[in-house]
């Protein structure tokens, strides 16, 4: 990847949680803006220290990240496997892949049943 990303803010990530919560339920709030900012901050100091992620390892994180960090009341699954295709759509990048499939690989993220290296190299092979 030789030009920066288009990252995601929080802003933008407050906004998919709270979308996420209106149309699935759930209570809206969340644990400390810090874990948000911490699971957002992850992509780009991977792709300013790893001059070998790309895009799929940068959405790796994000998807990893939003799960696994616990940052909100509820939805943090939800928010996570939001993110990663708004992420990629920013980047002019697409997710092909099944809804149900990728909703399977985050609950397997949110348990700790694989990791991002596994996310992205899954994330890879789906790219557009």
């Amino acid at each position: 990847m030789t030009t920066e990303p288009r990252w995601l803010t929080d802003v933008t990530v407050l906004a998919i949680h709270a979308q996420q919560i209106e149309r699935f339920g759930g209570a809206h709030g969340g644990r400390g803006q810090h874990v948000v900012l911490f699971a957002l901050a992850r992509p780009q100091q991977r792709w300013n220290y790893d001059a070998s992620a790309d895009t799929a390892d940068l959405t790796a994180l994000y998807l990893v990240g939003l799960s696994q960090a616990q940052g909100f009341v509820d939805g943090n699954k939800r928010t996570g496997l939001a993110c990663a295709p708004v992420f990629l759509a920013l980047n002019g990048a697409a997710l092909h892949v099944d809804g149900s499939e990728l909703y399977a690989l985050t609950v397997r993220v949110a348990t700790n049943q694989t990791d991002d290296v596994q996310v992205a190299a899954y994330i890879r092979q789906r790219l557009a």
